[in-house]
């Protein structure tokens, strides 16, 4: 995995990768000793509902706010559950452990989503309009309506 500058610039100027990065430092933080459980506790919450979903969900199509929060949502859990259960079944324990997995994943999928930068092919935010150009410029042979 490549931390390019350019890769760096991208996310600087996406504000949803910043909120993603913004969150994943907060959830770090709030794993300080003495800090009050009135922090931690929506910290937390709000980090393993949207951290990860966010990162990933970015490339999905996803028609509206409302769909696409499902689906944020909806894949936080997941990948949540996911990571809990192999720590389990792996017999580790410790909040340690487990965040740096999480914390690994969401950077995994602000690369993912952000290296090809928006409007690349097949990238869900380019505009409806664009993909039968794109697909007649590739040589598809699909006729679109």
């Amino acid at each position: 995995m490549s931390w390019s500058p350019a890769f760096l610039r991208r996310s600087a100027a996406d504000p949803v990768a910043r909120a993603v990065i913004a969150l994943t430092a907060a959830m770090a933080l709030v794993l300080v000793p003495g800090v009050p459980a009135l922090v931690r506790a929506p910290v937390a919450v709000t980090f393993f509902l949207l951290a990860p979903g966010l990162a990933w969900v970015r490339s999905l199509p996803a028609n509206g706010p409302v769909e696409r929060a499902g689906v944020v949502v909806a894949v936080s859990l997941a990948v949540d559950v996911v990571v809990a259960e192999a720590f389990v079944y792996a017999g580790i324990s410790g909040v340690g452990p487990v965040l740096t997995l999480l914390v690994a994943v969401v950077l995994l999928g602000l690369w993912c989503t952000t290296r090809r930068g928006p409007g690349a092919v097949g990238d869900a935010r380019q505009a409806p309009a664009a993909v039968p150009e794109r697909r007649r410029a590739a040589g598809s042979t699909e006729v679109s309506r």
